[in-house]
């Protein structure tokens, strides 16, 4: 414990009783509740670097029995009894011995707390309080947060930036802006009309070491010999970016972007400069908005477009269904997620963030849950091995996984395994097959069509139980020609949910008429027989944005929010039904469009006489 004041060695030894107990009965609760487990603590001991001096609490990222415990320790905790206050002689007697530890075991910022009431993080090299996101700390943090404040403060700032580094103000409009003023200073050296795949992989990059600058503020994990967004000097910008790239992926966590990041070698240290500049002010860490899609609408002709809508899904449309995919996962547990169709990884990335999210809060997001997150759990696969995977590890790596199990593959047809994943999710090319997987493996068609053999895969790659939501055009859905398909479908999975997206919901890349098929693989013995449960649909009028090739925002005009309010329970007149299984039948050619269960027009029955009569009226006016 902390030196005490003089006092009656009973009345100290009350104190130190005293303060044990609290220290049982508060922290120790608090710490677990923040998902710092007791083996990451060691108590009232001594380190190498401290000599006879002792910390009341040490936090480490490993266990108590790990060789480098002392290595990886993050925080010092000083505690008082319940009964000391801020700014009282023993809070001070704690304040001067917590600098003088956390100097010593070189630490930039330490914690002194009464274990109840009051609680402050210090500078330890000018004893400041500690501030995150511009509010005093006045509670113990969580181990992300601690190790956003041992990266950031230093002599002369203790104000840590940790959710302000994401701001919700960020206007697409604006960032659209900038890319035009991007643009102007790109053709000033010479790459336009004809360059639009260069001029899209240097702005990438520029927005990637930026991102990757701002996620190193929170936590720097990268050398302090790498030079960062900050540190390139204008009269050297151009040499120092390539530096800084060439240093990234020599590294081996960030070797998969090789190639994936590259500045156009006509632009000089200038251009660099005023490209820097204009995007500057933009944070792109946490951010909400999609600048991977903004960047291709900008720059990209109309064969770049349509390129990129092959594997380009908004985000707002991806954590809907993220969301109402895995609603039920609330705990950590053993589990494999794939996107056979991965893209620059989108849905992987939103299902990694809400996975970890719900474990946090739920006060079970330890150690092993976030390794496992990061090195088992999702799978990407995908053909596009110069824009596609490079930007889907990236996206990955910025969001916390490893990036590693992000893989290219000539053909997922071909390569995707059967009964290896809990969940899959994926908005699945469509159009003429023409690879080499062989239909004779595939059971429920034999049209080489993209849709069709990547729906069947995909459903066979799950676990019997196994559940998916995978995005599928318009004519996997009602198209006559498709009905013993999708009655061999029906036969192979469970059909919980069909959801209507609007034509224009892909727009500037594509009008194609789209839906959700949410639906889980059948249990062994349910196989080859249809379900006996409904099947729910719902219809997305609107999806918060513009319905053209504009795309700006309109809140007031957002079918999703009530979307994931009744999915799967509630039926709405025009709008969501449940729509029994003996209604699919070969009389509607099993379809599972689902305005023709909502909205389908009634039949208007005429006589001979009438239908002549304005066949002629129509004959006319021809």
């Amino acid at each position: 414990m902390s030196r005490l004041h003089r006092r009656h060695p009973r009345q100290q030894g009350r104190i130190r009783r005293r303060e044990a107990t609290d220290i049982d009965q508060n922290v120790y609760p608090l710490l677990d509740s923040l998902g710092i487990p007791a083996s990451h603590v060691r108590r009232d001991i001594s380190t190498d670097r401290l000599g006879r001096m002792r910390g009341d609490l040490w936090i480490s990222l490993v266990p108590d029995s790990d060789p480098a415990f002392e290595d990886r320790i993050i925080t010092l905790i000083e505690c008082k009894d319940r009964h000391c206050s801020l700014g009282d002689s023993d809070w001070q007697d704690a304040q001067a011995q917590g600098q003088q530890k956390a100097n010593r075991q070189r630490l930039r910022s330490f914690f002194v707390t009464n274990t109840l009431t009051h609680t402050r993080c210090y500078n330890s090299s000018d004893m400041s309080e500690v501030s995150l996101d511009g509010q005093t700390i006045s509670q113990l943090q969580p181990v992300p947060i601690l190790r956003a404040i041992q990266t950031q403060v230093q002599a002369g700032r203790s104000s840590v930036a940790y959710r302000s580094l994401a701001p919700t103000t960020t206007d697409p409009n604006q960032f659209r802006r900038s890319l035009w003023e991007l643009r102007q200073i790109f053709r000033a050296c010479g790459v336009s009309r004809g360059s639009e795949a260069s001029m899209i992989k240097t702005t990438l990059t520029f927005c990637i070491l930026k991102l990757i600058s701002e996620s190193q503020r929170v936590q720097r994990t990268l050398p302090n010999t790498i030079l960062l967004w900050d540190d390139w000097r204008p009269n050297r910008m151009a040499t120092e970016m390539r530096s800084t790239i060439s240093d990234l992926v020599s590294l081996q966590n960030y070797s998969l972007l090789r190639g994936c990041l590259e500045v156009d070698y006509r632009l000089n240290d200038s251009a660099c400069q005023n490209s820097h500049s204009e995007l500057s002010s933009y944070t792109l860490f946490n951010s909400d908005f999609d600048f991977f899609g903004l960047i291709y609408e900008s720059f990209a002709k109309q064969h770049l477009k349509k390129d990129f809508g092959e594997f380009y899904t908004p985000r707002h449309v991806i954590r809907t269904i993220v969301r109402l995919l895995l609603n039920s996962e609330q705990q950590p547990r053993p589990m494999s997620i794939c996107d056979a169709a991965c893209g620059t990884g989108g849905f992987l990335v939103e299902a990694f963030l809400f996975l970890k999210r719900n474990y946090h809060d739920n006060g079970l997001l330890t150690d092993q849950a976030i390794r496992a997150l990061k090195e088992s759990v999702f799978w990407g696969f995908d053909n596009n091995q110069e824009v596609a995977i490079p930007f889907a590890r990236t996206n990955m790596m910025m969001a916390g996984d490893s990036g590693t199990n992000i893989q290219y593959v000539e053909d997922s047809l071909v390569t995707l395994g059967e009964d290896r994943y809990d969940y899959a999710l994926a908005n699945i090319p469509y159009g003429q097959y023409n690879g080499r997987a062989n239909l004779d493996l595939f059971s429920y068609g034999k049209r080489r069509r993209f849709e069709l053999l990547f729906l069947e895969k995909i459903t066979k790659s799950l676990h019997n139980g196994g559940h998916a939501a995978i995005i599928v055009p318009d004519a996997l859905v009602g198209s006559t020609d498709y009905a013993t398909y999708r009655k061999n479908f029906l036969l192979d999975a469970d059909l919980h949910a069909v959801v209507s997206l609007p034509h224009f919901i892909f727009q500037p890349y594509t009008s194609e008429k789209t839906y959700v098929l949410f639906f889980s693989r059948k249990r062994r013995n349910d196989q080859g027989r249809l379900q006996n449960t409904p099947i729910w649909h719902y219809i997305v009028d609107h999806d918060g944005y513009q319905e053209g090739v504009k795309r700006y925002p309109t809140p007031n005009e957002n079918d999703f929010p009530e979307l994931e309010q009744v999915f799967c329970k509630t039926e709405i007149e025009g709008k969501s039904r449940f729509v029994p299984i003996d209604q699919v039948n070969e009389d509607n050619f099993y379809s599972l469009c689902s305005e023709d269960f909502l909205r389908r027009r009634p039949i208007i029955e005429l006589t001979q006489d009438r239908f002549n009569s304005i066949l002629r009226e129509v004959e006319m006016e021809i």
